[in-house]
């Protein structure tokens, strides 16, 4: 039905194009004459337009030569009256050549003068500056004088220099001397000013002396009535414990009649004893007191002997004096600093004006050479100029009416070699368009021109005779194409081609309508299968990736179990506490080369792998003792054991933190005491080792009250209480 469709429309396209190619044939036929006019008014166009292009050329060339011959006769009459002669030379036969002798003649001329031109406009200016240069060696010359006048005068003022450094070195050399009164004098002023506060440090210490030798007296009394007491109470004590048929102590009777009571002021033992102890206190406190009295008294001794006979005035005004002396002695010595570079500063000053005088010296002989050979040199020129003059003006007018000669020689050529050319150029053309008119078939000149169409008239029938020529293209590839030359173009033909079509159409629609009726189902069908094999696809596809999510899951849970210790198989440590214990380990070995040398090898340190406790960390210590061959737990240790462990494990976690913290330093370490607790011989290898650290550049600060450590440190910062509740602090070294 397609098929029928296609051929039916392509019967009756087929009739159509042949009738509207049989319209455009008749038109065609019917505008022949009027394109064969146009096509020969346009050969005719063709061929008069060269030859009005040379007529227009000819008459040009004639107005040129009209205005050549005018332009000429013009620059004569106004050249003729300064340059006579050059105007004559046009009536020569061989005007052009001497024309061009006499414009090269003139312009040698003017260029001879050219330098000697130049030399005669700079000739003033020459001498203004030879006059400045004249006044300048004057003034040079003054300079110099007055700068030899200067020299002459300063060795006098260099003396005078010389003699108040002198001066003020002499007055300075005391300096010394008087620095040492100083100190002297302030030493003394301070032992006065102390003196006087130790006078009443003495009488204060003195009262308390006094009044705990009236405690102690007392309290030796109130001990001794006790006693007597005590004794007479003796007999009820003894009769205390006796019973009929026991020896009395005393008597050695076995019957107690009367045994004694005890008195109502009866002393016991243990009041004695307490009165005993408050006695031996207070002696004590006396002795003390005592002491305290005896120091006081002879750090008085010691600055009154400090400070001489002197008093707090007169040290205040010997200390005043010797301020002043060390100021005045200050001031001199900043003096004769100060002139002493002055001095320097002078002499260097004196030889700069010495090198000066020399260069200017050498500078003024040297320009007034100068000046007297441009003198001569300017003379030579005025001379060469003179001569050149002549007996014009100057030589600059000289060149220029040498320069205007040549210039009206060469103006009056070029205007004859333009009428000469233009009048050659002129026959040239005039021939050149009687020839093209005799070969051209144009009657004469006004019937060639009448040829030429207009542009506008030329565009419109180029226009046409191109629009035929489409026009007849467009025909012949029409009849060239398929079955249109054999179609026949009636009215019948087209109206039997419109039958064929409508029936041809009409089952092409019916057939179209049951295609897409079956397409319609097709389509469901092939819709159902896409997604049953989608289903299939994404159905395998989950069943993959549960059975890698499994796999893949199945490692996670056993790296989680590892990490957080809850794994079936191994310790079960957390991850945490593995990379502890892995620390911890580290920190032991460092530390037990430290114990080693301080224990003689025999304790070593070994981690807890977890038996103590109930959370089984693995993080505690034990004890390794190579002389039971024993381990003990940390509590076992004797406390010189327990301090030199400690100090190992410190000085073994600080080698691992410097040895992985990126170049950080732990320069300073402080131990604050626990060295009481070591024997003599621990102590003195405790003592060597730190020493080794300190050499190897840590700074070791020991806190300690151990008498031994102060004979093997040599190094040491006493701490001492004073009596006024102050601190003094000593370094030695």
């Amino acid at each position: 039905a397609r098929t029928a469709a296609e051929n039916a429309t392509t019967a009756r396209r087929r009739i159509d194009r042949r009738r509207e190619l049989d319209a455009l044939a008749e038109r065609l036929k019917k505008d022949a004459p009027a394109l064969e006019t146009a096509r020969t008014s346009l050969q005719h166009d063709e061929s008069a337009r060269p030859i009005v292009e040379v007529l227009r050329r000819r008459d040009a060339a004639s107005t040129r030569v009209a205005a050549a011959v005018e332009a000429l006769a013009h620059l004569a009459s106004t050249t003729r009256p300064q340059h006579r002669a050059l105007v004559g030379l046009l009536e020569s036969e061989r005007a052009d050549e001497e024309l061009v002798a006499a414009a090269d003649e003139a312009t040698s001329a003017a260029g001879s003068l050219k330098d000697l031109a130049a030399l005669e406009t700079a000739l003033p200016a020459r001498e203004q500056k030879l006059a400045k240069r004249r006044e300048q060696l004057t003034a040079a010359t003054a300079a110099l004088s007055a700068l030899a006048e200067q020299l002459e005068t300063r060795p006098a003022h260099r003396a005078e220099q010389v003699t108040a450094r002198d001066t003020a070195r002499k007055d300075a050399a005391s300096l010394a001397d008087a620095r040492l009164a100083l100190r002297t004098a302030e030493e003394r002023q301070r032992a006065t000013t102390a003196a006087i506060a130790q006078e009443k440090k003495v009488a204060t210490a003195h009262d308390r002396a006094a009044a705990a030798l009236r405690t102690a007296r007392k309290r030796a009394e109130d001990e001794a009535e006790l006693r007597r007491r005590r004794f007479a109470g003796i007999a009820a004590e003894l009769a205390v414990d006796l019973s009929d048929g026991d020896a009395c102590p005393v008597c050695g009777a076995v019957e107690h009649p009367q045994p004694a009571g005890a008195a109502e002021d009866a002393v016991s033992p243990a009041q004695v004893e307490a009165a005993e102890k408050e006695r031996q206190t207070a002696e004590a406190a006396h002795a003390r007191a005592e002491q305290e009295h005896a120091l006081t008294g002879q750090e008085l001794t010691r600055l009154r002997e400090a400070a001489g006979d002197l008093t707090p005035e007169t040290a205040q005004t010997a200390l005043d004096t010797a301020t002043a002396q060390v100021e005045t002695a200050r001031s001199a010595e900043k003096r004769a600093a100060e002139l002493e570079r002055a001095l320097t500063a002078f002499d260097e000053e004196t030889e700069k004006l010495t090198r000066r005088k020399e260069a200017d010296a050498l500078a003024v002989e040297r320009e007034s050479t100068a000046i007297t050979a441009a003198a001569e040199a300017l003379d030579a020129d005025r001379v060469k100029v003179s001569a050149a003059r002549g007996e014009d003006d100057s030589i600059a007018a000289k060149r220029h009416a040498h320069s205007a000669r040549a210039r009206a020689a060469t103006a009056l050529r070029e205007a004859l070699r333009t009428r000469t050319e233009e009048e050659r150029r002129a026959v040239e053309l005039a021939q050149e368009a009687e020839a093209s008119l005799s070969t051209s078939g144009f009657a004469s000149a006004d019937a060639a021109r009448a040829a030429v169409l207009a542009a506008e008239e030329r565009t419109r029938l180029q226009k046409l005779v191109q629009t035929r020529a489409v026009d007849e293209s467009r025909l012949a590839d029409g009849m060239a194409e398929d079955g249109i030359a054999e179609t026949a173009a009636t009215d019948e033909a087209r109206e039997q081609a419109q039958a064929v079509l409508a029936a041809a159409t009409e089952k092409l629609a019916a057939a179209q309508t049951a295609a897409r009726d079956a397409a319609g189902n097709a389509a469901q069908h092939r819709a159902v299968a896409e997604r049953s094999t989608a289903a299939l696809t994404a159905l395998e596809t989950a069943s993959a990736q549960v059975r890698s999510v499994s796999e893949d899951a199945g490692v996670v849970v056993r790296v989680a179990d590892l990490a957080t210790g809850r794994s079936s198989d191994g310790e079960r440590v957390q991850l945490s506490t593995y990379v502890l214990m892995w620390r911890l380990d580290a920190v032991i070995e460092a530390a037990n080369a430290r114990l080693a040398l301080f224990s003689g090898s025999d304790l070593e340190l070994l981690r807890d792998t977890g038996a103590r406790g109930a959370k089984r960390t693995g993080l505690d210590l034990l004890v390794l003792d190579r002389r039971t061959d024993q381990v003990r737990v940390p509590e076992t240790l004797s406390g010189g054991e327990t301090f030199f462990v400690s100090l190992a494990l410190a000085l073994g976690l600080a080698d691992i933190v410097m040895g992985e913290a990126g170049g950080v330093q732990m320069e300073t370490l402080f131990i604050d005491e626990g060295f009481g607790s070591l024997d003599p011989e621990t102590l003195e290898t405790v003592v060597r080792e730190i020493g080794r650290l300190a050499e190897s550049g840590r700074v070791i600060g020991i806190v300690s009250h151990v008498g031994d450590m102060k004979a093997q440190i040599a190094e040491q910062i006493h701490v001492r209480r004073g009596a006024d509740s102050r601190s003094s602090l000593s370094v030695t070294a």
